[in-house]
């Protein structure tokens, strides 16, 4: 039995065999080396390095990602850092310790640096009133200058926006919205704790676009609980007719161990694996119809988005935010749980509140765990990144960049590569390392050739599959 679809114009068949071999827990790859990786005897005074050594460098643009945790309810798929309160005066409370962040940071720049791209994730971002919104990218804007060209964007949820809340965000410089959708069938929408008519959506998407947005993004979401081709093929068609600039469609991470509130999710109500593996090539089917690009693992884009052209002319790159144009930006986190990966080191704030809340507001910095990379990090770091955004690695161009014998420093993600290259998912020859349009579907597993700390750490991640 054989699950077919096309991909890139290349006509694609998924094997049952295939699907059980390579539904393993895997990394995602946002960074490298991955989270579990990292340790907590990183210290303040290494952030404070790292930021020095960043102030040095002026001109260069930078990220930013600022982490607003906060949310009504639970929505019980949710995998991110979140805050449930409906207590205004607890979201002052923490806009008054990003503050402080915001000013303990900005005092090592002489200057403020420029802004390439301003991300606000969560939680839910629109959760915060137009004045608390106001008052945060009022702060922002104090130690940090927005470049012309910035992506300036925002996760939205569709229950906690409206006209105003869409308007204050053009008006402050937000550019960029996605809307977190998941799905619009109503027996899904109960099992996830996550119920929005799809009028909603509609309404929400045309105003955004009437407000002059430059970006109007989807989220979906696969694997969720009774999910089924029918009721896929629903949510698919009313993407359709919003006709978003870009699509992400991820996989649903299940992970009761990791996230208590998974275990609400009955593990009988979930697609097994090749009918998880149905509902993803029927979305790309139906994105292929649509005329969008399969930019990368989870991502479509317009074929006329920067993404898409970025992916054709090989300027594509990748954060922890997804696919992007820009290449080597320092990010800088703010927030609980925030995330930087700022000269050479990656840094993560605080995970609880009041822990966050007292460090900050006192002047020092949130740090809580991180990694210094080694040479031989960033060296795999960059395979890893050209295979998610190229699908293929020019190994003699890595040995000259990297002055380095590519067989001999790489023997066993070879051997290993070569058990894939037999089921069909790379293509192998001395010059180059290529992804298939079958190995597209399984890049996790491609990637993790290249990963060094695999197995290494308390993680437990995700099913690639």
């Amino acid at each position: 039995m054989f699950i077919k679809t096309t991909i890139d114009g290349e006509p694609v068949q998924i094997s049952s065999e295939l699907l059980v071999k390579y539904d393993q827990a895997l990394p995602r790859y946002t960074s490298y080396p991955t989270a579990p990786v990292w340790h907590d005897n990183i210290t303040d005074d290494e952030y404070r390095k790292a930021l020095t050594e960043r102030a040095a460098r002026p001109a260069a643009p930078m990220s930013l990602y600022i982490h607003l945790p906060f949310c009504s309810e639970r929505c019980a798929f949710c995998a991110c850092n979140v805050i449930i309160s409906k207590k205004r005066h607890v979201i002052d409370q923490y806009l008054d310790a990003v503050s402080a962040e915001l000013a303990t940071v900005g005092a090592f720049f002489p200057s403020k640096p420029l802004l390439a791209q301003l991300h606000l994730g969560g939680g839910t971002p629109n959760y915060l009133d137009p004045p608390q919104m106001e008052r945060l990218l009022t702060e922002v804007k104090k130690y940090f200058l927005f470049e012309d060209t910035i992506e300036a964007s925002v996760e939205a949820d569709p229950r906690w926006t409206n006209t105003e809340k869409i308007a204050g965000l053009r008006t402050l410089g937000i550019n960029r919205l996605s809307f977190g959708v998941q799905d619009i069938d109503p027996v899904v929408q109960q099992a996830i704790n996550r119920v929005q008519p799809f009028e909603l959506v509609q309404e929400q998407v045309r105003e955004a676009r009437r407000q002059g947005f430059e970006s109007v993004n989807i989220d979906l979401i696969y694997g969720l609980p009774f999910q089924n081709a029918e009721r896929w093929a629903k949510t698919l068609n009313a993407v359709a007719e919003i006709n978003p600039d870009r699509i992400a469609l991820f996989n649903f991470a299940y992970v009761p161990w990791l996230h208590v509130h998974h275990q609400k999710i009955a593990a009988d109500s979930l697609p097994m694996p090749q009918e998880k593996m149905r509902l993803f090539t029927q979305a790309i089917d139906k994105f292929n119809e649509m005329k969008y690009d399969f930019i990368g693992m989870d991502h479509f884009a317009r074929k006329t988005d920067e993404l898409s052209v970025a992916r054709r002319e090989q300027k594509l790159h990748r954060n922890f935010q997804g696919y992007t144009t820009r290449a080597g930006l320092d990010l800088i986190g703010f927030g609980v749980t925030a995330i930087g990966d700022i000269a050479g080191r990656f840094f993560q704030n605080e995970r609880k509140l009041v822990s966050y809340e007292r460090t900050v507001t006192s002047g020092k910095l949130a740090t809580s765990k991180g990694y210094v990379r080694t040479r031989n990090d960033e060296l795999r770091r960059s395979l890893i990144m050209q295979l998610f955004c190229h699908q293929k690695i020019d190994k003699r161009r890595v040995e000259a960049d990297w002055k380095l014998d590519f067989a001999r420093e790489f023997a066993v993600p070879m051997e290993k590569l070569q058990n894939l290259s037999r089921d069909g998912l790379v293509r192998l020859t001395p010059e180059c390392i290529e992804i298939t349009a079958l190995g597209r579907l399984f890049i996790r597993n491609v990637a993790a050739a290249f990963d060094q700390y695999l197995g290494q750490g308390e993680g437990k991640f995700s099913r690639a599959v």
